[in-house]
């Protein structure tokens, strides 16, 4: 196991069959205290989950994955800012066409304190 640079632990693997769906449906499931984690990337071959109590994040990218624990809450802090950073804001769960125009709705317990766009 390696660390990265704000003292997280990394626990890399493979899933040559796997695709996000059985991450979002068995796996990493909100039942077992997962959260997904919205990205502009998400798709059946991508995925990004928190678990707050566990403080840990894991990725799942074309098979490859990434398991990250954080020891203390302040790297889990650092490394959710690392993700913020890197991903950016996150993006609409749903967009809405009315009379006004385009609505977009985010799902804040996916945002993990981003800045949502107005």
């Amino acid at each position: 196991m390696t660390k990265n640079e704000r003292g997280n632990h990394i626990r890399r693997g493979h899933d040559f069959m796997g695709d996000r769906y059985r991450y979002d449906f068995k796996v990493l499931t909100p039942a077992k205290g997962w959260q997904q984690y919205d990205t502009k990337q998400d798709a059946s071959y991508f995925g990004v989950w928190v678990h707050v109590k566990r403080r840990a994040t894991f990725t799942f990218c074309e098979g490859d994955t990434t398991l990250v624990l954080c020891p203390t809450p302040a790297s889990f802090a650092a490394e959710l800012a690392d993700m913020a950073t890197f991903y950016g804001p996150p993006p609409p769960a749903f967009v809405g066409f009315g009379p006004e125009g385009r609505t977009d709705y985010y799902d804040k317990a996916a945002a993990f304190g981003r800045e949502l766009p107005a």
